[in-house]
């Protein structure tokens, strides 16, 4: 089966100082999507870090532009590639999600994401699949922009790539077998609350 889907987009910050930082999970998860899939090379165009897996003639993406500008890139990405934008699979991190745990969706709300409202802002559209990472809530008091550049700890790491890991399964998953199959499959393992985001 075909899912439609013609690229992969990760969302993240550029650079050393955002690796281990929650707000890199899309970024993490591309890459390990890139390695599952061989992908080799990568050329630097449309403001984006990009990858193509040969098999599967399927473009990966990511966007250098920083994360509050990520729709530039993938705007780029769109057209020179001249995809709609229901063929593409964003994926990013969401704090309305616990820690280890994801969930499809086939459209909606940029949940106060800043990457994700960049790309409906310039792309027109909520009709964007995308893969949502759990990251959980910040402590109380804490500010949720500190948060989520914040390095994790070795412990936070370890739950958050569980979810990474499971979030390359569901992608691999999901090319191979289509968008309802995969939600069907992976948005039953406990994927936590924010539906409606």
């Amino acid at each position: 089966m075909d899912s439609g889907i013609k690229a992969v987009i990760g969302l993240g910050n550029p650079g050393r100082r955002y690796l281990r930082t929650r707000h890199n999970a899309g970024f993490r998860v591309l890459d390990m999507v890139a390695d599952a899939l061989e992908v080799k090379s990568w050329t630097f165009d449309c403001n984006a870090a990009i990858g193509i897996a040969g098999l599967k003639d399927l473009v990966l993406a990511k966007p250098m532009t920083y994360m509050n500008n990520s729709g530039i890139a993938v705007k780029a990405i769109l057209e020179k590639f001249g995809l709609d934008p229901f063929r593409i699979l964003v994926v990013y991190d969401d704090m309305y999600l616990p820690p280890g745990t994801i969930r499809i969706r086939k459209g909606g709300g940029h949940g106060g994401h800043k990457g994700m409202g960049s790309i409906i802002g310039l792309l027109g559209t909520e009709d964007i699949p995308r893969v949502r990472v759990g990251i959980g809530r910040p402590r109380p008091g804490t500010d949720p922009v500190e948060y989520v550049l914040e390095e994790l700890r070795d412990e936070e790491f370890e739950v958050l790539r569980k979810g990474e890991a499971m979030a390359v399964e569901a992608i691999l998953f999901l090319l191979e077998e289509g968008m309802e199959k995969a939600m069907n499959k992976y948005n039953k393992k406990g994927c936590g609350m924010g539906d409606g985001l």
